[in-house]
């Protein structure tokens, strides 16, 4: 079983993965794997130099990601450029792990319905929390315009509610997610 996870920023998907994998499944994560195919030399970062200008290099000649973001999130069509070249790339190595991992797996893709990697799950299933606690997990990573930026280019809560096959809403302890998680695991029959 392939089960789709999705959630906006600071819904605690990193941490759903953890419970996943403590509970035996497979896990993987799609921002770890946009790390792997955005390196020097890999055709996604030659892609994004290629579309978004030399200054995306640092002086080490890896990605600033610091760059690449202001000049992505500056608007929706380079968010879409950006997407459009990512996508493909971390797809494809997530399909590669799928083959290679037997028994239940689940993917972490924040976009998982922006990359159409949706109709590929078994299941899908959003994490969700409330904006203040949103806002609170991602203290000190952006500042409030930069975060409320970020977020507009998500798919809202109601869009994810709508679309998921399952819904938990994570605003509690760690503990309550693993409960919640281990419901979740029991109803799907995993």
């Amino acid at each position: 079983m392939v089960i789709g996870l999705c959630g906006r920023m600071g819904t605690g998907k990193s941490e759903a993965l953890r419970i996943f994998s403590a509970l035996g499944f497979n896990v993987i994560d799609c921002d770890d794997v946009s790390r792997l195919v955005c390196h020097p030399g890999e055709r996604c970062f030659e892609e994004l130099v290629s579309v978004f200008g030399s200054d995306i290099v640092s002086a080490d000649g890896q990605l600033d990601r610091s760059v690449l973001a202001k000049k992505c999130f500056s608007s929706q069509e380079n968010t879409k450029r950006l997407n459009d070249i990512t996508h493909k790339h971390i797809l494809d190595h997530v399909r590669c792990w799928i083959k290679q991992n037997a028994g239940n797996c689940v993917v972490a893709a924040p976009l998982l319905f922006e990359s159409g990697f949706d109709k590929e799950c078994d299941v899908t299933l959003a994490l969700t929390a409330p904006f203040e606690t949103l806002l609170k997990r991602m203290n000190g990573r952006f500042t409030e315009d930069d975060f409320r930026n970020r977020l507009s280019r998500q798919y809202s809560d109601d869009f994810l509610k709508e679309n998921c096959d399952y819904v938990i809403e994570n605003s509690g302890t760690l503990e309550e997610l693993h409960q919640k998680i281990s419901l979740f695991i029991q109803c799907v029959g995993a």
